[in-house]
């Protein structure tokens, strides 16, 4: 069965951004629980990342629906603030500095969303 394109449009325009989101916690979880990677310590996964991570997704599909209440620059803060908390663990804790364009990657990738999101929605008020 084939999904029409107006349903994929609509999954691609929330999910995109919520996976950029989630990927740095998912991803410093696999390395510091995983020995696969060398030498990293294992670190306790507390209820403090689970918590911080999903009010971080609860606020992007807040955004996504359009009904957060504050201004786009305090939306920046917020999500500069996630990616730098989980960037200071990556550099924390994995000690391959590479590692730490995984959360500057996510960063970029979530501004790059929220400008689409924010003109896509321009664009439907418009009509």
């Amino acid at each position: 069965m084939i999904l029409p394109e107006r349903a994929i449009k609509a999954v691609l325009k929330w999910s995109s951004g919520i996976v950029a989101i989630v990927t740095s916690p998912l991803c410093f979880l696999l390395f510091s629980h995983f020995r696969w990677f060398g030498r990293f310590p294992v670190v306790q996964w507390n209820g403090w990342y689970l918590f911080e991570t999903v009010v971080c997704v609860i606020c992007a599909l807040l955004y996504v629906f359009q009904k957060w209440p504050m201004s786009s620059l305090m939306i920046f803060m917020l999500l500069f603030a996630h990616f730098v908390y989980w960037g200071w663990h990556f550099w924390r804790f994995v000690l391959v500095s590479g590692y730490i364009a995984i959360p500057f990657t996510g960063l970029c990738t979530v501004c790059v969303w929220g400008v689409y999101l924010h003109r896509a929605n321009s664009a439907i008020a418009a009509e």
